[in-house]
């Protein structure tokens, strides 16, 4: 079926969780001496130095939650349930075509996935001029529980940080803090689906 890439769109697909890890240690163990350089000139930039630090381990279990995502896909098992999903939707669906779309992790990390989408087979009628309009699925998404084209983790933090919050705005902006860029229209979006 699938997979998944985070060189964009038209990236190479993930093969290894592995591969995802030596990128990310690859990425950060450069900047560890300049980290330790940093907090020696000035202690008190701590603050600055712990969100930086975080930011880029979020980033790094993003990684690794692609790496492990794009293994699970590539399994006899999932193509077995993704089909079984396919079988049992509500509505008929057909055999459907690969797409591909991005889709934001926790850590940041955006992800390209390639899955099959599966359109209704046929428009189901209610009455003599009504026609019920039913979306199709996209069946890996679907497995893993992604809606919105972000992940599970991702739509309960936003959803929670916008609950907290008196407006979308102030929710935007401490999720910013937490080094989560969402626009404000995808904050609200996602928080009242």
């Amino acid at each position: 079926m699938g997979g998944i890439s985070v060189d964009g769109r038209d990236g190479k697909f993930i093969k290894t969780v592995a591969e995802m890890l030596i990128r990310f240690t690859g990425e950060v163990f450069p900047r560890l001496a300049e980290w330790e350089r940093r907090l020696k000139a000035d202690p008190q930039d701590l603050e600055v130095l712990e969100q930086e630090v975080q930011r880029e381990f979020a980033r790094g279990a993003g990684l690794l939650v692609a790496g492990l995502i794009s293994v699970v896909m590539q399994t006899p098992e999932f193509s077995a349930s993704a089909e079984q999903t396919r079988q049992e939707y509500s509505v008929p669906l057909s055999k459907g075509r690969e797409r591909r779309m991005s889709m934001q992790l926790l850590g940041g990390v955006i992800m390209w996935i390639t899955s099959l989408y599966c359109e209704p087979s046929r428009r189901r009628g209610k009455g003599e001029n009504e026609v019920e309009v039913v979306s199709g699925l996209h069946i890996e998404q679907a497995q893993f529980g992604m809606a919105k084209k972000i992940s599970p983790g991702l739509e309960s933090i936003v959803s929670r940080q916008s609950a907290l919050c008196p407006s979308f705005e102030l929710a935007c902006d401490e999720l910013d803090r937490q080094g989560l860029s969402l626009d404000l229209k995808a904050v609200r979006r996602i928080a009242q689906q």
